[in-house]
């Protein structure tokens, strides 16, 4: 009886042990896996993603400057070797969340907004599409106006020859 007694208190005990502390493996677990973004000091973009971030109070996110700590540049470092950036390639903002890698400020801030669940009105950028658009349509401007100039100083010539 006493043995049946010992066996039914191990057992209670092994369940009540193991329902405490799972859940501290699931957080260490999760921990490991956090969100970090990788920044440099200076950087227009990381400003912009730094601000989205604070502004839309997220959390659980890890800001790490890269040029701060060597030990931040050699975590960045290793997550680009093992995602397979090439060295020349590599740039900042980068975010780092459960594997997954996204190094561009419009997506970062996308990402986030999705994941949070918060808006992203007022944080996009100027994609590299409307900047080329901006810099063709000055170009057509000044050629333009070359040729009017031109054409204005032909016509002179011409009405004085005559």
């Amino acid at each position: 009886m006493k043995t049946g007694l010992i066996t039914k208190i191990s057992l209670f005990i092994t369940v009540l042990l193991s329902l405490l502390f799972a859940p501290m493996g699931v957080l260490a677990e999760g921990e490991n896996e956090s969100v970090v973004l990788f920044v440099e000091e200076g950087c227009p973009y990381c400003e912009k993603v730094k601000g989205f971030i604070s502004d839309k109070g997220l959390e659980g996110i890890e800001i790490l400057d890269i040029r701060e700590d060597p030990s931040n540049a050699d975590y960045y470092s290793k997550v680009c070797d093992e995602a397979g950036i090439d060295i020349l390639e590599r740039g900042v903002p980068l975010l780092y969340d459960s594997g997954q890698i996204i190094n561009s400020a419009d997506q970062i801030i996308s990402y986030l907004g999705e994941k949070y669940n918060v808006s992203t009105e007022g944080y996009e950028f100027e994609n590299d599409d409307t900047a080329k658009n901006r810099s063709v349509k000055i170009v057509l401007l000044i050629l333009g106006l070359g040729l009017g100039v031109s054409v204005l100083f032909l016509l002179l010539a011409r009405k004085k020859d005559k």
